[in-house]
């Protein structure tokens, strides 16, 4: 049980679970990913450089998360990977109408920090920013 990197061989279950979360945003009442973003490519692209990583228990994947280091945002659930790796914190954006997310992150320590904003289908898309400093 645990954080590996994700494998060519993880594709389809990745993308599986990309399509769950698309179905439960919209079940929400909000669209975070679209058809156009995360795409297998996108995924493909971040097992390539290492930056996919999955939650395994028993051979079953279960989640997944793709860590960007050098100036990125560091999406991760998993704190427990960024302290083994000695990062000093934790930054995570989402959509203001991820409710689930923001209190995931509010109940989990992280806070509110600003807004970013991101090219998406040829328009301004806003996220909301949190973070979280680890005493590794």
């Amino acid at each position: 049980m645990g954080y590996r990197r994700a494998e060519e061989k993880d594709m389809e279950r990745l993308m599986e679970i990309v399509n769950d979360a698309r179905k439960y945003m919209e079940e929400c009442g909000f669209v975070q990913w679209t058809e156009e973003y995360p795409r297998r490519e996108h995924i493909f692209e971040d097992i390539i450089k290492e930056e996919c990583y999955v939650w395994e228990e028993e051979g079953d994947v279960l989640g997944m998360m793709t860590i960007c280091l050098g100036g990125e945002p560091l999406y991760d659930a998993g704190e427990e990977f960024c302290f083994k790796n000695h990062c000093k914190g934790i930054r995570i954006d989402t959509y203001r109408e991820n409710h689930t997310m923001r209190n995931f992150l509010k109940k989990n320590q992280y806070e509110q920090c600003g807004v970013v904003y991101y090219m998406e289908d040829g328009k301004d898309s806003e996220r909301l920013t949190y973070d979280k400093i680890l005493n590794c």
